[in-house]
């Protein structure tokens, strides 16, 4: 098993974990019946065991931790963005709405960058290499560059979620919302051949959500 293959198979697993402390976090906050929490822990637990079955058996099927990555990266995609539309349609009314038309431009201004100036660049293909280790290791400056890229554009991300609403002041949610959000813009990408789909760029661009909930944490008091 190669270095990147390993790397996939922890992100798999890390991927799964996080699924599953999510599902039964949410269940165990609806739950009222204290006795019923063995049974929910076994029941979520099974269902977890189940799936992580499944996508070992399409790893060794497929031979290509990475393209599971990339299918597991756009389930969760579907999953985190379908929820957070939900919860901001429940929570609109509650929410500062200076921030709300500041997340709309700034997610205009970010599909405007990574789709529709792109409209020249046709390319099908999935880049599954995690460069970020290469690029370290071999002091590339160009893909540094193009990272460190990925990350700031995802950093104002970060800020404005937890300032929209309190429910949001989790690094969790940055991290998570913004591998959605990074997801779903690179699928597009491979779906319309604009750009290059590169799973890369899923990973700098949830850091930089998570550099973005950093500076919220550090100067947040004084952006009220």
């Amino acid at each position: 098993m190669s270095t990147h293959s390993g790397i996939q198979l922890i992100l798999i697993g890390l991927f799964l974990l996080g699924g599953f402390a999510a599902v039964l976090t949410a269940l165990l906050r609806r739950n009222r019946n204290p006795r019923a929490v063995p049974a929910l822990v076994a029941v979520v637990a099974f269902l977890f065991l189940c799936l992580g079955s499944v996508v070992m058996v399409l790893v060794q099927t497929m031979q290509n931790s990475g393209m599971v990555l990339f299918a597991l990266l756009i389930l969760t995609a579907v999953v985190m963005l379908c929820g957070m539309v939900w919860f901001l349609l429940g929570h609109v009314r509650e929410m500062n709405k200076t921030i709300l038309a500041l997340l709309m431009t700034y997610l205009l201004v970010v599909l405007f960058v990574t789709l529709l100036s792109r409209q020249g660049q046709h390319n099908t293909s999935v880049i599954m290499e995690l460069e970020l280790f290469r690029a370290l290791k071999m002091q590339d400056t160009d893909v540094l560059r193009h990272l460190l890229q990925n990350a700031a554009l995802f950093v104002p991300l970060g800020v404005l979620l937890p300032l929209l609403h309190r429910s949001l002041r989790s690094v969790w949610w940055a991290l998570l919302g913004g591998a959605a959000l990074s997801t779903m813009i690179e699928t597009t990408q491979l779906v319309l051949a604009v750009g290059q789909c590169d799973v890369n760029d899923i990973l700098t661009n949830a850091l930089g959500a998570v550099l973005g909930y950093g500076v919220f944490w550090l100067f947040g008091r004084r952006m009220e």
